[in-house]
């Protein structure tokens, strides 16, 4: 059983990203905050490092998802937003 509180705003890791993008299988509870963000019920920000990981493992090999694809997802979300890195 988890503890799991719902909230209006969620941040993604980049495993989190991938996993949605590729269709591939992820935990119960992130599935449906994925399904809550592109039903616009809630916000999913997407710190700009996850874009750079993605980048990174598509370019070694470590994942198919090719970045333009990444794009076009985080356009298609309603509620994600990409957040910068800010120093």
């Amino acid at each position: 059983m988890s503890n799991f509180t719902p909230s209006s705003e969620y941040v993604t890791d980049t495993m989190g990203l991938v996993l949605r993008v590729e269709s591939r299988k992820m935990g119960a509870e992130a599935k449906t905050i994925f399904e809550d963000v592109e039903a616009g019920k809630v916000k999913l920000y997407v710190p700009a490092m996850v874009f750079a990981e993605v980048l990174y493992l598509t370019q070694k090999k470590q994942t198919p998802t090719p970045t333009c694809s990444t794009r076009r997802s985080r356009e298609n979300i309603s509620g994600a937003t990409a957040f910068p890195i800010l120093f």
